[in-house]
Formats: C-alpha cells, structure tokens, sequence
C-alpha cells in the first residue's frame, strides 16, 4: 500500500517516554511527515501557527562519517531535519517537562497546557 493509499489512524493516543518519542520519529526517518504547532485558543478553539510536510531526516545524514563520530551523544538524539533546511530540535525538550503521545501515525507532543507539536507520518515503505 503507498503513503496516499493508506486509512488515517483512528487509534487513541498512548503515552510514551521521550525515547520511545525518538524511536516513533527514527522509524519514519526517509519518510514525508506533516509538523503542526497548535495554540489552543478559547474553549474549544485551535489555532495553527505552523504547518508542513516533507522528508524527514536524522541530522547526521547530512554529515561526513568522521563529525558523526566526533559528535554522537545524548544530545544529538533528538535533532532531525525537515526537508532541507528545517531543523526540528527535540533535545531541547526535557523528558520529565513535556508529554509525548503516539499511535502509529501521530506523534503529539504537549508544549505546554495549549501548545501541541504534532507531528504525523507512515514508516516509509
């Protein structure tokens, strides 16, 4: 089945740690992901500050063997590209500070009691 064909998820949202978080993005690595930032605005309001989709890359895909190496720690865990300029930097978000959702085509990430990272995408075929 190719990415267009596929049914959207409808399966509820089950709590992850920030690892697993990373896992579920590693898994779509190559892959076309939508990122949105969502304000909640009002009771039942939500405002879009963000929208996007393309590929989604591991930050050192973009790098030689020998700055991989030199550099591969906790801290790079969580940078991946989207597209070719678009840095989306999840080190920067504190496993015990944020709440990180998932089912097997959404990843949603709590900012804040009105902010939402949503981020959304098939493992690639």
């Amino acid at each position: 089945m190719s990415g267009s064909d596929r049914p959207p998820e409808r399966s509820p949202l089950t709590e992850l740690t920030r690892t697993e978080a990373l896992l579920w993005l590693n898994d779509r690595v190559g892959g076309t992901v939508s990122v949105t930032v969502q304000v909640q605005h009002g009771e039942c309001r939500r405002r879009v500050l963000l929208i996007g989709d393309s590929e989604l890359r591991h930050w050192s895909n973009r790098e030689t063997d020998e700055y991989v190496a030199a550099n591969l720690d906790e801290d790079r865990a969580g940078c991946y590209y989207l597209g070719r300029r678009t840095l989306i930097d999840l080190e920067r978000f504190e496993a015990a500070s944020y709440t990180y959702r998932a089912n097997a085509l959404h990843l949603v990430i709590e900012l804040d009691t009105n902010v939402t990272l949503q981020i959304s995408g098939h493992k690639p075929d």
